[in-house]
């Protein structure tokens, strides 16, 4: 009597979808080592989602789940908001299969790290975490920042100024005056000698005639006259001088007595 109920109450409870059942996510495919810093990608398939809902991943992993990034146009850290996160939206399929992009820290150390994926619909749902995974993380060899060598400046080497040796001014030699005397008797013997020259130029005896020509004879009184002349100055301006220089020799010796 009361099995074909039970029958059709056992029908209907399995023909009825599962409204509660959580969605199950899964990582299908990873890196087996990844370098610290530098993004990778993790595969992960999805069961059991709502229809026609949008959903925000992130990727976690490391010490305590909080080494690793999560890629949307700028790199975000793991307690970034929900709404900053990349999403996918189902459409009339429960299962979905998708990818995530992750890095670790740049400054994570080398070893063996978990890595896992979560999901949700916003901030105030339930979160839903994938199957945890391991890889090895390789930490980055930081670049050192090369340091610039100075340029040595320089140094001026100053051109020393050339000493000017002053140029020896040559040293006049006085020219040596003559006494009142010497000139006197200098005065005296120039003026005789000049007319003795005079006299014998006049005393030449004359070049000869050519032939043909007629020798006239003078008397040469010119000449004479000159020497008469010549011979009583000479004899005149003897006789002052020897009257001079006696006088004064006349005078220095009174100066001398005195």
């Amino acid at each position: 009597m009361f099995k074909p109920a039970l029958i059709a109450f056992i029908l209907f409870i399995l023909s009825t979808p599962s409204v509660n059942a959580a969605p199950q996510v899964t990582i299908t495919s990873f890196p087996a080592s990844v370098t610290a810093g530098q993004g990778f990608d993790i595969i992960f398939g999805m069961s059991d989602l709502e229809l026609n809902t949008t959903y925000y991943v992130k990727a976690l992993g490391g010490n305590n789940f909080t080494e690793v990034d999560t890629w949307n146009s700028v790199w975000l850290q793991q307690n970034a908001a929900w709404t900053s996160m990349p999403s996918f939206t189902t459409g009339s399929e429960s299962n979905q299969s998708t990818t995530v992009k992750g890095r670790f820290d740049p400054l994570s150390l080398s070893g063996t790290k978990d890595l896992k994926v979560r999901i949700t619909k916003s901030s105030n749902d339930p979160n839903y975490d994938s199957n945890v995974v391991s890889l090895q993380v390789i930490a980055s060899t930081p670049t050192p920042t090369p340091t610039p060598t100075p340029t040595p400046t320089p140094t001026t080497t100053s051109t020393p100024t050339p000493t000017k040796t002053p140029t020896p001014i040559p040293t006049k030699t006085p020219t040596p005056k003559p006494s009142p005397k010497e000139e006197i008797v200098l005065e005296n013997q120039t003026s005789n000698s000049d007319q003795i020259l005079g006299l014998r130029e006049q005393l030449k005896t004359p070049e000869p005639e050519e032939e043909g020509e007629t020798t006239k004879k003078k008397f040469p009184i010119f000449p004479v006259i000159l020497i008469i002349l010549g011979a009583g100055f000479m004899g005149f301006a003897g006789y002052t001088l020897f009257k001079k220089m006696k006088s004064e020799g006349y005078n220095n010796q009174s100066e001398e007595n005195n």
